[in-house]
């Protein structure tokens, strides 16, 4: 007896079933692949901003590097080009150094004072016009200087003047 027995509908069942689950596996796979390039590419964004916050701030703190820098060249660049020095006998320190107290300045105030063998720079602010005029007149009335050399004088719109003098002066022999 020969009979004949179908397998064809089994066949197809399986290779359906195998089918569905490779379809399922290659999905879960492709979702997974996307979810990794998903956090790769969040990762990679978060890594490059932090990249260029890095670079602007070592950007900022080269310029502030540089600017330090320049300070100190400028402060530096004074005392290479400095003249020389020369010892002031302590009787005309003294003596300068009275005058210069005995300004009549009430509400104005010096910012800068040098003092050297020879000369006299005396740079500061006055409150007016006439506190000004009283420090002219009260330095040229000093015979101490060979003459009184106004070297800047700026007033400003709130009445305010900065000036600064040169005050040559015979040397103490």
């Amino acid at each position: 007896m020969n009979t004949a027995i179908n397998l064809l509908p089994w066949r197809q069942q399986r290779q359906r079933r195998q089918s569905r689950d490779l379809l399922i596996k290659l999905t879960i796979i492709c979702l997974f692949a996307l979810f990794l390039g998903i956090l790769v590419n969040a990762q990679s964004r978060r890594t490059e901003s932090e990249l260029q916050l890095l670079q602007q701030s070592l950007k900022q703190e080269t310029q502030r590097l540089q600017e330090l820098q320049n300070q100190i060249v400028a402060l530096n660049r004074p005392a290479l080009q400095s003249e020389p020095l020369y010892p002031i006998p302590p009787r005309r320190a003294a003596e300068l150094l009275n005058i210069v107290a005995a300004l009549p300045l009430s509400e104005g105030e010096l910012s800068e004072l040098e003092l050297n063998a020879s000369r006299l720079l005396m740079s500061g602010t006055a409150e007016s016009q006439h506190e000004f005029e009283l420090v002219q007149d009260y330095l040229q009335k000093i015979a101490l200087f060979r003459h009184v050399e106004l070297a800047q004088f700026i007033l400003h719109p709130n009445g305010e003047t900065y000036f600064q003098f040169h005050l040559p002066y015979e040397p103490e022999q």
